[in-house]
């Protein structure tokens, strides 16, 4: 049977619409496969991204920080904040000591300009006792002599005082900004633990 003045048959028409068939199947094939390597491509520079300046996974690894964090947590650590603002009291920070390239969870107890001391088993900053009864209940075993917070540095300390190596002690210091990696925001692992600090 023809088909008008184009002269196919039906046979004819078939094998054109199969051999379009597979062509257009390996044309899509084709740019799933390129879409999909774009989108990976995409998600891995974002993901570098996101970790270089915005936020990263920071494990916990020791007793330092108990009871607020714990050994095996994972948190989410804010890398922007102190890029837009100067820190503040009380917040816990991701840091890396002088010299180490490892990566310490602590909390800011004292900023540039205020002087530090540990006597009759409490934090004193400019003189003041400072009060710590959200995260520390207990009394420092250890004294340290005054000391003041140089420009650009923080004063650190672990929230379990007396098994933390922390700014206290003479080989680790005040720590300079550029030594900060960010602030803690949440604890993001184990999920059951999950919360904001």
């Amino acid at each position: 049977m023809r088909w008008g003045t184009f002269g196919l048959n039906l046979k004819e028409l078939r094998r054109a619409l199969g051999r379009g068939a597979t062509k257009l199947g390996a044309f899509f094939r084709r740019n799933y496969i390129t879409k999909a390597f774009y989108f990976l491509i995409i998600a891995a520079a974002a993901f570098a991204l996101l970790r270089i300046f915005i936020a990263e996974i920071t494990p916990v690894d020791g007793p330092s920080m108990e009871s607020t964090l714990f050994s095996g947590e994972q948190i989410l650590v804010d890398r922007i904040s102190y890029h837009i603002r100067k820190p503040m009291r009380g917040e816990i920070v991701i840091c890396r000591y002088p010299g180490d390239k490892r990566a310490y969870v602590k909390r800011i107890v004292a900023l540039e300009g205020e002087s530090v001391e540990v006597r009759s088993g409490v934090i004193h900053i400019n003189g003041e006792r400072l009060d710590e009864s959200a995260y520390w209940s207990g009394d420092i075993s250890e004294g340290m002599e005054q000391r003041l917070v140089p420009e650009g540095h923080i004063f650190v300390v672990g929230d379990n005082r007396n098994r933390s190596v922390d700014s206290r002690d003479p080989r680790v210091g005040p720590i300079p900004m550029e030594r900060v990696i960010g602030k803690a925001m949440a604890v993001a692992w184990p999920l059951y633990r999950f919360h904001f600090l």
